[in-house]
């Protein structure tokens, strides 16, 4: 955990939104793991706290669970995943599945029936399709819970993949041939949304409709993204894009970006409807 530091001026944020000023109270290191990790997820299991490291330099995804008597995070199991990019948890009532998403060697389903046994390798996920994951989101859609995995191959391509009976399987392939970077879940008026970052074009943004996913359009001006990430805020929806080259952005009102043509998007920060600030001098 980081440690947030207060100038004198305060933390700077975006104006008109007061909940950004972070309270006074400084966070300190509470535990740490031995092996560095790409990624952490969060989940409850059975009522309990549990959370998910994708681990590549160990190959392994690393599930710890919270020790109520030690108060701290125990390890509970790991599960054996070289060239991890990312481990997707879901819970579905007593079963536990986790999305081993692998740069090399396969991506795999990991499921455990129910408390009390371990986790075991269950479907190999799409290997003619998923040939150098890089990311994967968890998202539902119409109910039903389906996996996005990023594809950073150009002869491999994005897939959705959504339950059927005992596993997950290909329901709709993405942006072939784009080398897809990351994947991020949203809801735009209401509608799932999916948004692709690429090393080839600018993020597209794609709706679900009529049982799949089209294409809706892109982010201007937003060349050489790698990752994106969402919150919301004050009623809008906040898109920060990091990029290879360049400023990394933070985008707002999604509906003027979506209406308006790239011309508006000379200098990206203009786009906000109130621009943010400078950060304070020290």
């Amino acid at each position: 955990m980081c440690k947030p530091r207060l100038s004198d001026e305060g933390l700077w944020g975006l104006p008109g939104l007061p909940d950004f000023l972070l309270p006074s109270p400084e966070l300190s290191r509470f535990q740490t793991v031995g092996e560095s990790a790409l990624g952490v997820e969060p989940f409850s299991y059975q009522g309990e706290p549990h959370m998910v490291l994708a681990q590549p330099f160990a190959g392994r995804c690393l599930i710890l669970s919270w020790d109520y008597g030690l108060q701290r995070f125990r390890l509970e199991e790991e599960l054996s995943a070289p060239s991890v990019v990312s481990c997707k948890p879901l819970v579905l009532g007593l079963r536990l599945f986790v999305l081993a998403a692998r740069l090399w060697g396969g991506s795999q389903l990991w499921a455990r029936p129910g408390p009390g046994l371990r986790l075991a390798p269950t479907q190999a996920l799409a290997p003619k399709r998923l040939l150098r994951p890089n990311d994967a989101e968890l998202l539902w859609l119409d109910g039903q819970p389906c996996f996005v995995v990023a594809d950073a191959s150009k002869a491999g391509s994005t897939t959705l993949l959504c339950r059927d009976g005992p596993g997950f399987y290909p329901r709709q392939s993405l942006h072939a041939w784009h080398r897809d970077t990351d994947a991020e879940a949203l809801e735009l008026d209401g509608r799932p949304h999916l948004l692709l970052a690429s090393a080839s074009q600018r993020p597209v943004l794609f709706h679900w409709f009529g049982g799949r996913f089209e294409r809706r359009t892109d982010i201007p001006e937003a060349e050489d993204v790698y990752a994106t990430r969402h919150f919301q805020a004050s009623g809008d929806v906040f898109l920060c894009l990091t990029r290879y080259i360049g400023d990394s952005l933070v985008v707002a009102n999604y509906k003027l970006w979506m209406e308006s043509p790239p011309a508006m998007w000379e200098r990206p920060k203009q786009a906000l409807g109130n621009q943010l600030p400078e950060p304070p001098n020290n």
